[in-house]
């Protein structure tokens, strides 16, 4: 019996030290895929790792010379065993077979082959990066006060700006090109601290509005607000041409070019559908992608993302295995949009707000400088998508394509560009159902929402509660008859009936 405890103690801690050898070296690992840490970080991790792997030899060579354990027969051995291999082959292939990615049509997939973005490869490299970070981080956040952070927050801002600028020049001079490397790496020396003190602000700020956790009522923080700083993929929507209804969204390479989205849209059109590829700002991968661009839209961005990790666990999120419907996606969309706005306007007020005396207007559209001041971007939009779904609902598709290439050419002239309207372009762009071009589309969903989050806040007089509230009922749904079904029991407390 004596042993048995001390052989079980051994092997405890053999172990432990086996497994965080690995850690340390997978951490090494992760230090040269990150560009915010010095590779001599990683050299050091790599030392520790082969220190803690001796120290786990060291302890399996004491068990193994004073205490040896009894040796089993090969009979009894192949009989203990027998089956057992089989059963682990056929749990595999389940396994991978259930975790396997649907391809949602071959002849689309030929079109972006070698053009997708691989989603396991970036989530390997972000986690070791990630890990990377915990074993390398230093103190000095904690060591810096409020304004310290906010400062070097403003600080990569600064730089985001100015490396921005540059970059946008066709040509540089010699002088150019030094101080955009000298901005760059600047910007990357204090990327991840950054990181960390928005994170901590927002976190902060999630907390203080009681909101925790989605798996259960207990007041632990989960999941955590991990992010990071970098160009996300874009995203190519494929619709049906003659409706506006989703078919698939595919992840595609930052880095393809103009031509190469012009031919994956054009192919894909051959085979009956409708595409748009555009450039995300942020996705919700875990640690999330954001790509910095404004202070203010950058923290609706991380806000915005952050919230569909928590859908994930939700009601609302579960929903989309059996079926990710226009509808279902349409609520998540829009209910992180008002979280995201919500969270980073307290995030700003109470961190920012002190440093500007006007905060930036982050929903202009992009415009060209020709804009007459009596147009009205919006009705425009709202006037063709109603035309358009005119058009399809009577089966005159072709009609609708051209009618949109022609509004997209006259908004050009009105001094708005968008690349590309089509039938893709909306079913994008109406999921955010916020945006007045799409609120009252599929049922209203947008105006509905908005109507609720109204509704809760003239309930509840404080914003933290009411928001904490709207977030609990909308992710709680299934879809958008327990939307109406949760309008209509508060629209009574209200003294009125709202739908």
């Amino acid at each position: 019996m004596e042993n048995r405890l001390y052989r079980f103690t051994l092997n405890i801690l053999y172990i432990f030290l086996l497994l965080y050898s690995i850690i340390l070296f997978l951490g090494g690992v992760g230090v040269f895929l990150n560009n915010t840490i010095q590779n001599s970080e990683g050299m050091f991790l790599f030392f520790k790792a082969i220190i803690w792997m001796l120290l786990a030899l060291f302890v399996r060579f004491i068990k193994k010379t004073y205490l040896p354990k009894k040796k089993i027969s090969k009979n009894t051995r192949k009989k203990s065993t027998k089956g057992g291999v089989p059963m682990k082959i056929i749990s595999i292939v389940l396994i991978f077979g259930m975790l396997g990615f649907y391809s949602p049509n071959t002849a689309i997939s030929q079109v972006v082959r070698g053009k997708k973005f691989n989603t396991f490869t970036w989530e390997v490299k972000a986690l070791l990066s990630e890990l990377a970070n915990l074993l390398t981080s230093s103190k000095t956040i904690k060591s810096k006060t409020q304004y310290e952070q906010t400062s070097l927050a403003l600080e990569y801002f600064d730089l985001i700006q100015s490396e921005q600028s540059l970059t946008a020049k066709i040509n540089l001079t010699e002088a150019e090109e030094l101080e955009l490397k000298k901005i760059r790496n600047g910007r990357i020396k204090i990327q991840k601290e950054v990181e960390d003190i928005i994170s901590n602000q927002i976190k902060i700020v999630i907390r203080d509005y009681g909101i925790y956790n989605s798996l259960n009522k207990t007041r632990i923080f989960f999941p955590p607000v991990i992010f990071k700083f970098q160009l996300p993929p874009k995203l190519l929507t494929i619709s049906h041409r003659d409706r506006l209804e989703l078919k698939t969204t595919l992840l595609l390479n930052s880095g393809i070019t103009p031509e190469e989205i012009e031919e994956i849209e054009t192919r894909i059109a051959q085979l009956g559908y409708s595409a748009y590829i555009r450039q995300s700002t942020g996705l919700s991968l875990f640690p999330t992608v954001v790509y910095p661009t404004s202070l203010k839209r950058t923290l609706r961005t991380i806000a915005h993302e952050w919230m569909h990790t928590y859908i994930v666990f939700r009601p609302l999120g579960i929903t989309r295995f059996p079926k990710n419907t226009n509808e279902r996606q349409t609520i998540e969309e829009t209910v992180a949009t008002i979280f995201g706005d919500e969270i980073a306007d307290e995030v700003w007020d109470r961190f920012y707000a002190t440093h500007f005396p006007i905060a930036p207007d982050t929903q202009t559209p992009v415009q060209n400088g020709n804009n007459q001041n009596n147009f009205d971007y919006t009705a425009f939009l709202i006037e063709t998508r109603q035309k358009v779904e005119i058009l399809l609902q009577n089966k005159k598709i072709q009609e609708a394509e051209k009618y949109m290439n022609q509004r997209r050419d006259e908004l050009e002239q009105n001094g708005y560009y968008e690349r590309k309207i089509n039938q893709a372009y909306f079913v994008a762009t109406g999921f955010y159902a916020t945006n007045p071009v799409y609120q009252n589309t599929q049922g209203g969903i947008g105006a509905k929402l908005i109507q609720l989050r109204q509704i809760l806040n003239a309930l509840i007089d404080a914003p933290a509660q009411s928001l904490a509230e709207f977030i609990k009922i909308t992710t709680a749904a299934k879809n958008l008859n327990d939307i109406e079904r949760a309008l209509q029991k508060l629209s009574a407390k209200c003294g009125e009936f709202i739908i």
